[in-house]
């Protein structure tokens, strides 16, 4: 029978998920590297490297998702359930827990009474309780977490805890389309005679959740009018196409530095030189092959991403330019100081995202970019058409930056 100690229950057993080994994903991501750079500079087709990077991306995200699982299934492994009352045959049971981090979508809670018999203890179910809706009731603490409050009644039929009887109490906690799953022993006691049940127990009332700080359209106002500078030069310095693909693919390399800047900030991460490098690998690869089709496609200049390295570095002795890149750089760096330091971002973010959010803006905006950029070339669109593009681009840019601090935790 589970141990009783200052009326709390010792977890008896668990099915929670196993351990992850986070030094699979390293190796995995290590090998999908190899053959990505195998398939690049060997190979030299696309549906190889395609498949090579997907392995790499998918591997780099398991990572940062093996180490966060792990550590909420490890907490999860210390629950103790606390008998607010003794439980009695006749009465009810009334037992709450406390949660290691965020309430759960839903909790089962399952009641089992079981005859034990002979020699080999052989366990032979009598009935189940199932937790009735209602009577599992949950209360948010101020610091995260809370704490849930279960009361299952227990018929007057059942035999009470003894050498031949054993009450399971068998919970399910949902969180994230994760199910946790619990048993604890529960020492039930012979019925009480002229108890009557108790009625059923108030909770503490939850505590208010944190007011949500408005939304701050500062970084919004500064991003939008940075990235006007680039329209600037079409207008004033005669940009080309080419020039603000160019552009760009900088403004790319930047947001994954300051990606970067996030992981170490980030609360939530661990191991952070280990996530880098693969964060740095993968991204860093990403950006290669754009360049190198930017390069064959765009500039004419052959597949690799020398090209395009030398077409920015050549592009920076510009002074237009040079500001255009300088005002991206600033307009970055701003919103990573203004929402991600500056509103405790960096408190709230989860470690998977971290590694996913620069893929979900430049899926977007560098699809538009290089099939529109490849367009307006082919076609020898005027300025008309090549301010439209940047309109558009940075119509995208404000677009995802709302959606992306809109729902950051805090925000109204």
């Amino acid at each position: 029978m589970g141990r009783l100690v200052a009326r709390e229950i010792e977890m008896r057993g668990d099915t929670l998920p196993r351990p992850l080994q986070p030094e699979y994903a390293i190796g995995g991501y290590l090998f999908a590297m190899a053959c990505l750079i195998v398939a690049w500079m060997v190979v030299g087709h696309f549906i190889p490297i395609l498949m090579a990077g997907f392995m790499a991306f998918v591997f780099a995200m398991g990572y940062p998702y093996s180490l966060q699982l792990n550590r909420e299934v490890d907490a999860y492994r210390r629950l103790r359930l606390r008998l607010d009352a003794p439980a009695a045959i006749g009465g009810r049971l009334s037992a709450s827990f406390a949660l290691p981090t965020m309430l759960p979508d839903r909790v089962h809670a399952k009641l089992l009474c079981s005859r034990v018999s002979g020699t080999e203890r052989r366990v032979e179910p009598i009935r189940a309780l199932d937790g009735e809706k209602g009577k599992i009731r949950f209360t948010r603490a101020p610091e995260g977490g809370g704490r849930v409050w279960l009361d299952i009644d227990l018929p007057e039929d059942l035999p009470p805890s003894s050498a031949n009887g054993l009450w399971e109490l068998h919970l399910i906690i949902v969180r994230q389309d994760k199910n946790l799953n619990t048993v604890f022993d529960v020492p039930v006691l012979p019925r009480v005679a002229g108890q009557a049940r108790a009625p059923l127990r108030a909770v503490p009332v939850s505590a208010p959740p944190p007011p949500p700080m408005p939304l701050d359209r500062k970084p919004l106002f500064v991003l939008v009018g940075l990235n006007l500078m680039p329209l600037a030069g079409v207008l004033v310095e005669g940009w080309r196409v080419s020039d603000l693909i160019l552009l760009y693919w900088a403004e790319n390399v930047l947001i994954g530095l300051y990606q970067v800047l996030r992981i170490r900030a980030a609360a939530s991460m661990e191991d952070k030189p280990t996530t880098i490098f693969m964060f740095l690998g993968h991204y860093g690869l990403f950006c290669a092959l754009q360049g190198g089709f930017i390069a064959d496609a765009i500039l004419g200049q052959g597949p690799g991403a020398g090209g395009v390295l030398g077409a920015v570095w050549a592009s920076l002795g510009d002074i237009s330019s040079a500001m255009a890149v300088l005002a991206l750089a600033a307009s970055h760096g701003y919103s990573y100081v203004r929402n991600y330091l500056g509103r405790r971002e960096f408190e709230h973010v989860d470690a998977v995202a971290l590694m996913v959010g620069p893929y979900k803006r430049i899926l977007v905006t560098q699809i538009f970019l290089m099939a529109g950029g490849y367009l307006l070339l082919k076609t020898g669109a005027g300025a008309p058409a090549t301010i439209l593009f940047v309109t558009v681009k940075v119509a995208f840019d404000a677009w995802f930056h709302r959606q992306t601090h809109l729902h950051s935790p805090g925000a109204s």
